[in-house]
């Protein structure tokens, strides 16, 4: 909030908005940037968002691991059991072998072995539990991610860690703050952004807000903290 007195000389100011002190000469707040300057630009904005991203690889990588390691590993060992059927263990003895007539090699009696199971395994059903685990894996990782860029982007920091490392900070098209539920849809809207083949984020270069699609849906801009006033 701009202040009603000099913080050099202390002198009342008539105008608050002042930039330099009428008692003083001493300029008091810097001058107002250029509105072009006011938004970063598109690479900034890729920076931010690759910070963000190896950031949460951390926690999402370990769920990633928890999750999916154990039915990897099954479906490896029983992948591998169906490549070496005759192994120890993988498939019941088939009795006394007795020579054929063309010199083939069959048990006693009129069984005949069938391995067609053994040349064509169901896949589905051996690779399932990892696709089911997979899934799970990315329901919870995309939950994490929901709450970091909503709850941080609506907090009093008002910026993810990658946006604050840059000087960013998000707010609504009226320059305010923006509530947990607009972060919310703001998030949404980079699913549809993702969607669009990544349409939605490159037209932050050619705005003139410098707004992706999902800004535009949530009605947010990305700005510079040390560039913007807020209004009051």
């Amino acid at each position: 909030m701009p202040s009603n007195f000099c913080p050099n000389c202390g002198a009342r100011l008539q105008y608050p908005e002042a930039e330099i002190c009428p008692s003083c000469g001493v300029r008091i707040r810097p001058p107002p940037s250029p509105p072009g300057d006011l938004y970063p630009k598109f690479w900034t904005r890729v920076i931010a968002y690759l910070i963000d991203t190896a950031i949460l690889a951390i926690p999402s990588g370990i769920i990633v691991l928890i999750l999916t390691a154990g039915s990897l590993a099954d479906a490896m060992n029983s992948f591998s059991g169906i490549l070496n059927p005759f192994s120890a263990g993988t498939i019941p003895s088939l009795g006394t072998m007795i020579p054929s007539g063309s010199g083939t090699m069959f048990p006693s009696g009129s069984y005949s072995p069938d391995l067609s199971s053994l040349l064509t395994p169901d896949l589905g059903s051996l690779f399932a539990p990892l696709l089911f685990a997979l899934i799970e894996a990315a329901v919870i990782v995309l939950a994490i991610r929901w709450a970091y860029f909503a709850y941080m982007e609506s907090s009093p920091r008002q910026a993810t860690f990658g946006k604050a490392a840059l000087g960013l900070m998000v707010i609504d098209g009226g320059g305010h703050r923006i509530s947990f539920l607009r972060a919310t849809g703001r998030w949404l809207g980079k699913l549809l952004s993702w969607a669009t083949a990544g349409i939605g984020f490159y037209i932050i270069g050619f705005t003139e807000k410098k707004q992706g699609l999902h800004d535009i849906i949530a009605d947010t801009m990305v700005v510079y903290k040390n560039r913007y006033q807020e209004p009051r």
